[in-house]
């Protein structure tokens, strides 16, 4: 039986890899895609199953993009994925290495004006997706998404192109509300170094940037350069930034703040008018949590702490009156 059930699942997975395979072979000898790249992981089928860990190629500088759009609609139909896609060597349309759900259901017309949109965006990175069956039934959210990210070495040249998303362009099908920006960069005074994912490359950015910012571009995430720059105006130096939209379970939008700060680490009343600040610049729920450290790896002191762990902790202490640094 334990054979039997082996030989069934490796015939599964062996029709997928096969039907990937064929529609890899369908754009390499086109001529709008080059360096298709198809690779997966052969196991032994008893054991565990092969998986595929990289599908993608680049896109030719004067490539048909009708031509293009068709033949990964045509991809989609024949497989279950979609390659990732490097535009003109400096934008990545992520439809296969996903943070999360599936490939959604585009039409060779959507594909096209995805790839046009990589081509007239200075993102890094255009992610497509839609969420799992059970997931989209979950939030009653069955609609395809779109995600712009922006990495930088520094705050201020990158919070001015995070900025510019909220003009950027959007393939017809995706509504306002389904459309997510994301930034990842140093500091102006801790700059952070990354490099560009080559076509082939198992590859994720290292989780050493001290900006992070993700959330919906129709939202209070377009606060975010605001909250920074009065940060580094009433705390001091920012040590490490990020804010986030949490995804809410009952359509309640929530969001969560922490900062790193180098100010003065006893400077209570300084923190607490910060987030009584941004409470009033949000006007919705949002959890906020400072601390001080000197550099972005140090240990952090905590100062201020208005989570659900950090209420809990000051045994139903109000954090928005009070800050409780550890000395």
């Amino acid at each position: 039986m334990i054979i039997l059930v082996g030989m069934m699942l490796s015939g599964c997975v062996d029709e997928y890899i096969r039907d990937t395979e064929a529609a890899a072979e369908d754009l390499e000898q086109s001529d709008e895609f080059s360096s298709v790249n198809f690779a997966y992981e052969d196991h032994d089928p008893m054991t565990r199953p092969r998986s595929l860990y990289d599908y993608s190629a680049a896109l030719y500088e004067d490539a048909d993009l009708d031509e293009a759009g068709r033949l990964l609609a045509e991809s989609a139909e024949t497989s279950i994925f979609v390659p990732d896609i490097l535009v003109d060597g400096s934008t990545w349309v992520q439809a296969f290495q996903r943070w999360e759900g599936v490939v959604p259901d585009f039409t060779a017309e959507q594909w096209t004006e995805v790839l046009e949109t990589a081509r007239t965006t200075h993102a890094q990175e255009v992610e497509v997706w839609k969420h799992e069956q059970y997931r989209a039934e979950e939030l009653d959210d069955p609609e395809p998404k779109i995600a712009f990210t922006m990495r930088s070495e520094k705050a201020t040249e990158g919070f001015n192109a995070f900025k510019a998303f909220e003009d950027a362009e959007i393939p017809a099908g995706i509504g306002d509300e389904h459309v997510y920006v994301q930034l990842q960069a140093g500091t102006d005074s801790a700059p952070w170094s990354y490099k560009m994912r080559e076509v082939g490359e198992r590859w994720v950015p290292g989780p050493d940037y001290q900006i992070f910012v993700e959330g919906p571009r129709d939202s209070n995430i377009r606060q975010a350069w605001t909250l920074y720059e009065a940060a580094e105006r009433d705390l001091g130096e920012v040590v490490e930034f990020n804010f986030v939209y949490l995804e809410p379970m009952h359509r309640e939008p929530k969001f969560s703040l922490e900062i790193l700060h180098a100010g003065e680490y006893e400077a209570c009343d300084d923190n607490i008018a910060y987030a009584a600040m941004v409470r009033e610049l949000l006007d919705t729920e949002v959890e906020i949590q400072l601390s001080y450290a000197e550099h972005w790896n140090d240990i952090p002191s905590q100062i201020y702490d208005d989570t659900q762990s950090g209420r809990a902790a000051y045994d139903g202490n109000d954090p928005s009156q009070e800050c409780y640094p550890s000395y």
